[in-house]
């Protein structure tokens, strides 16, 4: 999985991905479908910037600064970081953080409450 998502980001975004670790997953509903997001932590190679090579935006944001056009599934991921809410069972519940690497999700977490500029969020 960290592999395919390293891919993913290269193609999409043009970041190289350094030393990638699954922290968790979560699962959103929407109407029409039900999809599953992963997250990792990792590096990317210094000096890259994401860039969307398919016409999306991309950027590095403070949590503060999130666009409102952010993807729903997105949004409840970081209100559930802000609010320390994971677990480590998959109790099928949507919208709710599933520990792969409760570690690292701490310091997501813990990340994003410090809200610097050097630690953004890549959409």
């Amino acid at each position: 999985m960290e592999n395919c998502i390293s891919r993913e980001l290269q193609e999409e975004l043009g970041l190289v991905v350094l030393e990638p670790r699954l922290a968790f997953r979560v699962t959103h509903v929407y109407p029409q479908k039900t999809v599953q997001l992963f997250f990792l932590r990792c590096d990317c190679q210094p000096g890259t910037e994401p860039v969307g090579r398919e016409g999306q935006q991309a950027g590095w944001f403070l949590p503060s600064e999130i666009p409102p056009t952010m993807v729903p599934a997105d949004k409840a991921v970081l209100e559930c970081l802000e609010r320390g809410d994971w677990t480590s069972e998959d109790n099928g519940q949507p919208d709710r953080i599933v520990c792969l690497d409760a570690e690292l999700t701490g310091q997501l977490a813990d990340w994003l409450r410090q809200g610097n500029r050097k630690n953004g969020i890549a959409l």
